[in-house]
């Protein structure tokens, strides 16, 4: 005593599940596509600046003009996904720092919304 409704009800619903299905794998895979694309893009972004920084020394030194400060030989390059910025000499006024490394924790920054420094 098969029920004809009940049968068409039941492969309706299996036919919708499976769509619903492929649809949400087509979203998921959509989306996380995105996010490797604009991590890809940051970091290629990042490396070509990171890389001609020391043309920006001028522009640094500008803006630390009014905390009295100064960089020398300013250079940048990546640890893994890390960008990291090398500071030669930084003068102030108290005196000076040599060799300075700054690091950007990148995940750690993206996960908690805020530069993360090692």
């Amino acid at each position: 005593m098969d029920n004809p409704d009940q049968d068409a009800m039941s492969d309706n619903w299996a036919l919708a599940k499976e769509r619903l299905t492929k649809v949400s794998i087509g979203h998921i895979v959509v989306v996380l596509t995105g996010i490797v694309c604009l991590l890809a893009i940051v970091q290629i972004t990042g490396r070509f600046a990171l890389a001609s920084v020391s043309a920006f020394t001028p522009y640094i030194n500008t803006a630390l003009v009014p905390h009295r400060s100064e960089v020398s030989q300013v250079s940048g390059d990546w640890r893994g996904f890390n960008p990291v910025l090398r500071v030669e000499r930084l003068s102030f006024a108290a005196g000076h720092l040599k060799n300075v490394y700054i690091e950007l924790d990148f995940f750690s920054t993206i996960a908690k919304g805020k530069p993360i420094f090692r």
